[in-house]
């Protein structure tokens, strides 16, 4: 077979990955809900994107990657993430302001959008190691 292979400690990862990226959706989007008359979308899912910041990094440092907290890791994990955390926000704004759709359906879709770079940058980040 020519082409990527993925071992099996690598599909366990991207299944973990999976499973934790659902927790981190659902608790996206129970944040915003909760939240949803207290400001406006484009401030709420600011302050969600930060709190999410620090759920994921400690479901993918304890359950994807299986590998310790650290302050390093922590700067690392941001460094990984802080592009797609703009890109994330961005596609929300875009489909929530301007293609008029659904908060919940936004976040969504730009969670969509970008879970398998966010694979990528996080694994390289938390175990430093290379993505192929």
């Amino acid at each position: 077979m020519n082409g990527m292979t993925i071992n099996r400690k690598t599909a366990w990862q991207i299944v973990r990955f999976v499973l934790s990226g659902v927790v981190v959706l659902s608790t996206k989007i129970g944040l915003m809900w909760l939240m949803r008359s207290t400001g406006p979308e484009w401030l709420l899912y600011l302050f969600v994107h930060i709190i999410i910041f620090f759920v994921a990094y400690f479901l993918h440092t304890m359950i994807t990657f299986k590998t310790n907290f650290s302050t390093k890791n922590i700067f690392k994990y941001f460094k990984a993430v802080v592009f797609i955390k703009i890109i994330d926000y961005c596609i929300f704004s875009v489909a929530f302001y301007y293609l008029n759709v659904v908060a919940d359906l936004a976040i969504i879709l730009a969670t969509l959008a970008i879970g398998i770079i966010r694979f990528l940058l996080m694994r390289t980040a938390l175990l430093a190691e290379k993505i192929y």
